[in-house]
């Protein structure tokens, strides 16, 4: 029995609103948008709107009439609905050519589709309460202390690392020293070199420019150096393989490209749930996260949903039945967009 639902909290759902076109209801949840009120969110923001039109094939004026009688069934109005949203800082960068010719980091290759795994894994409660990026671009370091300190955790030494050390370095080595933002692998690159120090050593500081890490502490690469780790990399686009290494106990670290139809959407920012982009939707940026578990179900876009840890804590998934600042993603939504996944 599945621990939670992907659409938890849902109370009024698309498929018993009237209006929507024959097989509207289908073509909604096969981007996992059946919510009533994520839908109406989407509908009054102007540019979604009209994507999301031109997806059920309908007219604009239609639209918002589906979207008015959704909106009749839920406590908010329609024209109340749309809020300001501040906006949440991201940093992944998608991958080059070049790296994934290069194989930086050994891979490990999925398993047998028969191997049997789990239908539910769920690895929250080992890593606790999520962090804040701030304003910062500097996600991926999020990400991948996330897995650093999963491992530390689940060996018997839990210590708070730095993200502030391992992105300062990561920056030093993934050949864009000015650009915000970087890559997992790279930052693997240093885990493996360099280690990672203690946040007590140096602390995060959310208040900084970007790449305006300020002065590194004298002892920090000494305190890193007696923790290093080695990543693999996994077939980013394989949801069985990544299903394997959370089944197996590891969690793994993701990038995807990030889609305004979720990420303006204040429903989905409040649940923690990622939806599909529309049909020729333009990506926004990349963000990286972290995976943690997985739960096998069937009316979710693949079959079932990635849980995932964010880096917006206060700002993101406060309403998440995985815990605040936690939060969903469907399982086509890695088969088809995915940038890196990462593992121990």
């Amino acid at each position: 029995m599945a621990e939670h639902d992907f659409y938890e909290g849902m109370t009024i759902s698309m498929s018993s609103v009237e209006g929507l076109p024959p097989g509207g209801a289908d073509r909604l949840a096969s981007l996992g948008l059946l919510d009533a009120q994520q839908f109406v969110d989407a509908a009054a923001d102007p540019t979604t709107a009209e994507r999301l039109a031109a997806f059920l094939e309908v007219t604009p004026g239609q639209l918002r009439e589906i979207a008015l009688a959704a909106a009749a069934r839920l406590p908010v109005s329609f024209e109340e609905r749309r809020e300001a949203l501040e906006p949440l800082s991201l940093g992944a960068f998608p991958p080059t050519a070049e790296d994934e010719e290069r194989n930086l980091l050994p891979r490990l290759e999925a398993p047998p589709m028969a191997a049997a795994l789990p239908a539910s894994v769920n690895h929250a409660a080992v890593l606790g309460q999520p962090r804040n990026q701030g304003a910062r671009g500097t996600c991926v370091a999020f990400a991948v202390t996330a897995i650093h300190e999963f491992f530390l955790k689940t060996n018997g030494t839990p210590i708070d690392l730095s993200e502030q050390f391992l992105y300062d370095e990561t920056k030093k080595v993934d050949g864009f020293p000015q650009t915000c933002g970087t890559w997992q692998v790279k930052a693997a690159i240093v885990l493996k070199s360099l280690g990672q120090c203690r946040e007590s050593t140096w602390r995060y500081n959310s208040a900084l420019p970007c790449n305006g890490n300020g002065t590194q502490p004298g002892n920090a690469k000494a305190d890193a150096a007696g923790r290093k780790l080695s990543l693999r990399t996994l077939p980013k686009n394989n949801v069985n393989a990544i299903k394997a290494a959370l089944a197996g106990g590891a969690v793994v670290g993701f990038s995807v490209p990030v889609f305004d139809s979720w990420y303006q959407n204040p429903t989905s920012r409040r649940a923690g749930r990622i939806t599909l982009p529309l049909p020729n939707e333009a990506s926004g940026g990349g963000h990286a996260m972290c995976l943690i578990g997985y739960e096998d179900q069937a009316n979710v876009p693949g079959g079932g949903f990635f849980v995932l840890r964010n880096s917006w804590f206060g700002h993101w998934g406060q309403q998440s039945p995985y815990g605040s600042g936690n939060g969903v993603i469907p399982y086509d939504y890695i088969k088809q967009h995915n940038w890196e996944a990462l593992t121990l």
